[in-house]
Order: structure tokens, then sequence, then C-alpha cells
């Protein structure tokens, strides 16, 4: 608890909850709306409120394994927990026969990492594999040359008009740089970084700033009858100006050793199996249909959104909760330890056939 930095596990928890609150607004369907109306104003704001998200879970990220080392063990829990809850719904969707499956489509949930069944995932995963060398990489140049570079990220990422994918690994690494330099400089050297600054002020106000004019872009290109989701971008560039002031006007904050941040250190690790749920193909169809089924009056537009959201996060979240604890604890218990004991035997084994040889 003492190494916790609590508002960063609470803000963990929140970007998950802005997540759902933006796939619900495409389960419904208001991220193909076209045609302005002022009624669609709440949607405006939830989505550019809501799309920092994935930008502050990889802040985070770089923030933390910047001063960490692989480990194979983490990897190992991180893989198999997606694929646990993948098989876990499928064994459920089987059982009751929720929907008919190809033998195909049924082998991509088995292996959901390898076949990309989340994005986010797929991505993150080669990334955590990368980092040390991305850690290496950084420690390597000094300070005048990390802020060049940042320089060259930001440019190249959100200004170039040729952008590069934001669902790429290359962008998860990007926004891992910017994460570790704010760890390197900013909480730690108490400095600058580039137009970074501790100042929580100032940071909440450029945060502000940065998230309404994200809003009238989208207002303006649904002017002109653009569709959200041909604009949404995490890479856009006051998106990700949201994100790290967001990031910055949060990891500061204080919280004293209570019942409450007790309960967010406890339950922050579970905070992914809310994604891996509600996201997985097999119930996000049926969460969509059910949606789309579900009368929205635009009169209690924003609260219904709002409302449905946190109602999802909430029995995702629950559910994820036990099942992370129960895996955690299956392998960390028994899986890893018999997974070493195994590859020590057979390195023993094979010491011994080297040895036997060489006499």
């Amino acid at each position: 608890m003492n190494n916790r930095i609590v508002s960063l596990d609470l803000l963990k928890i929140t970007a998950m909850f802005l997540i759902v609150l933006q796939h619900t607004l495409d389960f419904v369907g208001f991220l193909s709306i076209s045609n302005f109306n002022t009624k669609y104003f709440p949607i405006y704001f939830f989505e550019a409120f809501s799309i920092v998200a994935v930008n502050i879970f990889v802040l985070i990220t770089g923030f933390f394994l910047i001063k960490q080392n692989f480990k194979w063990q983490k990897i190992f829990n991180l893989l198999f927990e997606i694929a646990a809850f993948s098989w876990i719904i499928l064994l459920i969707s089987k059982l009751f026969g929720i929907q008919n499956l190809s033998p195909n489509t049924t082998f991509n949930f088995i292996f959901p990492t390898y076949y990309g069944l989340y994005w986010f995932i797929s991505s993150y995963v080669i990334l955590y594999f990368l980092f040390p060398f991305i850690n290496k990489f950084i420690y390597a140049l000094n300070s005048k040359q990390l802020k060049t570079f940042a320089i060259f990220t930001f440019t190249i990422c959100c200004l170039w008009k040729y952008n590069f994918d934001c669902k790429s690994v290359f962008w998860l690494i990007t926004v891992y740089f910017w994460g570790a330099c704010i760890r390197l400089f900013i909480y730690e050297k108490k400095q600058n970084f580039l137009f970074l600054t501790d100042k929580t002020l100032h940071n909440i106000i450029f945060y502000i700033l940065c998230f309404i004019t994200t809003a009238l872009s989208f207002i303006l290109f649904n002017i002109k009858g653009k569709q959200f989701i041909s604009i949404i971008a995490f890479n856009y560039l006051f998106v990700f100006l949201s994100s790290l002031f967001l990031f910055l006007a949060v990891y500061k904050i204080k919280f004293t050793e209570n019942l409450f941040s007790k309960i967010i250190v406890f339950a922050a690790p579970a905070s992914l199996g809310v994604y891996l749920i509600h996201m997985h193909p097999l119930l996000s169809y049926h969460i969509s249909n059910f949606l789309q089924q579900v009368h929205l009056p635009y009169k209690w537009l924003s609260l219904n959104i709002l409302f449905f959201s946190l109602l999802i996060f909430i029995i995702c979240f629950i559910i994820s909760l036990i099942l992370h604890k129960l895996l955690t604890f299956l392998s960390n218990k028994i899986l890893c330890p018999n997974i070493e004991k195994a590859y020590n035997i057979i390195k023993k084994y094979l010491v011994k056939n080297e040895n036997s040889i060489i006499s």
C-alpha cells in the first residue's frame, strides 16, 4: 500500500468506465450519426470525455514499467487471464446454445490474443514484450535527446497529415514513451518536460480547454456531415493533449490510508477484465442488440446513456473482480510453480546430457 499511487489506481478504474461509456455510445449507434442535431449534444461531450481512456491506460503503463524489469510470471498471468475469460464466455455460450459457432470461430476464441480478438490486448501484449528494449532506448538518451525524440513522435503522430494508425503498436509505444518521460522528469526530478508541468491548476485548465476543443471539433465535423467514427482517433491532437493534462492533473492527488483507498488498490487490477467481458464478441453482440431495442427518449438521453454504461461497468467489474482473484491465485500458486519446476527438470536433464557427451 505504501508503494502504491492510489490516484493512478483510481484513474485506471475511471478510464475503464470511460471505455465502457464510449462502447455504449457505439453499441447504441450514436457514433455513426452524421446529421447535426442539438439533441445529440450529450453525445458529442460524452465522446470527447471518454476518448482519452486508452491513452490514459498506456500512460499509466509507461509511468510504472519504466522502473520495472521484465517478468515472465506477469506476462503469463496476463495471457492466462485473457484466455481464461474468453474460455469461460465461450463455454457458457456453448452450454446455453447462445450462438452457433463454426470451428474456425471457436478456435479464435480459444486463442484470443493470437487471433486479435481484442485489438488493444494484442497490441498491449506486444508492448509488454518490447518494453525492456524501449526502456534501454530511453535510458540511453540524455535529457535533450529525449525531448527531441518526444517532439518527433508528437509531430509525426499528432500533427503530420499522414497519421499513423492509432490502434497500432507504434502508437502505444509512443504513448508509453511519454508516460515514461513524465515519470523520469516531472515525478522524480520535479522538472518540466517540454510543455508539461506538475502544476495542478495549469493542467486542469489546459485539460478543460482541450476537452472543449475536442467536443467542438466533433460538432463541427458533424455539421459537415461526417460521422464520429471517421474522425475518432486516440492520436488526434487535442485528444492526446487531453490525455496528458488529465493524467498530470490526477496523479498528484494524495489519498490517506483508509477504507476507500484500500478498496481502490484491491479492485484496480480487475479493471482490465471489464474490457475482456463486455467487448468479447459473444457478449458485445447481445449487449448492442439489447441497447438498440431500448427506447432512449432524447429528453433523458444523457441520463440513459450514463445509466446503461454504469450498469454494464458494475456488472462486468463484479464478475471480473471475482475471476481475477481466482485466476491470479490459480496462476501464482499452481500453474507458475509447476511450470518453473518442469523447466528446472528439463534444464537439469539437458545439462546432464551435455556433460555426459563432453565426458
